[in-house]
This record gives C-alpha cells, structure tokens and sequence, in this order.
C-alpha cells in the first residue's frame, strides 16, 4: 500500500485529519492497482495539469485503476472515462459529473466495473467497491473473509443504490462549498475507506478519502 501525492509529506484532509504521502508523483513506483479518493480535494486535482498528466499516464500502465466518489470527477478531466460507463456520489452528482460531459454516467449503481476501471459512488460503496476488486484479483473467499474480519455488511449487487434518488432531490441544494461547512463543523471525523493488500493508493494533495 503506498499512498502518493504530488509532494510527499502530510497533507490535510477538509476534515483536518493528516495524512502523509509516501512518495511524490516523481518518486512512485511501477503500481498494479491505482485508487483515486474523493473529496473537496478532487477540485483542486482535476483543475492541476500536472496531477491530469500523471494520472494519465499512470493508469494506462496499471491493471485497474478504480475512484471512490468523486474521485471520478478527476478521472473524468483525464479523459479516462470518456465513452465508457461511470458512476460518482450521488449527494454531489451534477457537480461530481460536470467534468465528464463524454462519460456515460449511471445514475443509479453502487459501484460501474467497465474492465480496467471501476468507479463508485460515496464512501461506503467504495468499501463494496474494493471488495469487489478484491473478489476479481484474489476470488470471492479472500474478499469474504476480508469482510469479514472488517465486520462489514458486504452490498454485492452493484445495482443496488437506494441513495439514486439524491441525483434528482438533493442537487438543487448541495455543492461542496456547502459539504466543506458542514464538514468543519463535525466533532468526529469520518473514518476513511478499507483497502485490499497489493492495493496502490492515490491521494491527492489537499486529500479527503470520499
């Protein structure tokens, strides 16, 4: 597991956890897998040109290349999802989905596996999402039993999405402006999402794991 971002060193999420980035995008290593996070971050990513350019590069070379959140919005501005199926969190989707006016974008999906990359929707569907991989690479007892020793309810239908309704209900109300103030004022930090061995993780610099 290597976390990267465009400096190593700690990086603060919205939420003022800090994170540390192992390496820096000079120094990362060939990686097998690469998962892009989401949050108020992803703004500032999918705009950098330099973050577009090494994630274009890096995924053609990794087997899977997968986004928890919005994080989709940053494969998007690469041009990586164009033409192909994707998905992003739903609370947040026309502004997650702005950058991707090529991508076919599924409204309602936990999580989208179209080959060599695999998107989901918020946060927990990541967890589904990873397992899901995980179920791929390994097969379906090693992501049994990684549910398992993480006490996790695991949703392996990628179709089940009872939150697709916040894609017509909610947009009119939300943007991460809003999402960044009620963030500051949680007294407990969300706790980031799980992750399967050989997993190479991709932070972005400011970070917030969606």
């Amino acid at each position: 597991l290597i976390t990267i971002a465009k400096s190593a060193g700690p990086v603060n999420s919205a939420q003022g956890v800090e994170l540390v980035a192992q390496k820096s995008f000079a120094e990362a290593p060939k990686l097998d897998l690469l998962l892009v996070p989401g949050g108020f971050g992803a703004v500032k990513a999918f705009k950098d040109a330099e973050t577009i350019a090494w994630l274009k590069e890096r995924s053609a070379q990794a087997e899977i290349t997968m986004s928890v959140c919005n994080g989709a919005s940053i494969l998007a501005a690469a041009g990586l999802l164009d033409g192909r199926p994707a998905t992003t969190n739903k609370a947040y989707w026309k502004m997650a989905t702005r950058p991707g006016p090529k991508v076919k974008w599924v409204p309602e999906a936990r999580w989208v596996d179209d080959g060599n990359i695999v998107t989901s929707s918020g946060v927990s569907a990541g967890i589904d999402m990873t397992l899901h991989v995980v179920s791929r690479l390994l097969g379906l007892p090693a992501a049994e039993r990684m549910a398992d020793e993480i006490e996790h309810e695991w949703h392996r239908d990628p179709s089940w999405d009872p939150f697709a309704k916040n894609t017509v209900s909610n947009n009119a109300h939300h943007s991460f402006a809003a999402g960044r103030k009620r963030s500051a004022t949680r007294s407990t930090p969300p706790r980031g999402p799980s992750t399967a061995s050989k997993l190479e993780v991709f932070a972005f610099q400011p970070v917030f794991f969606g």
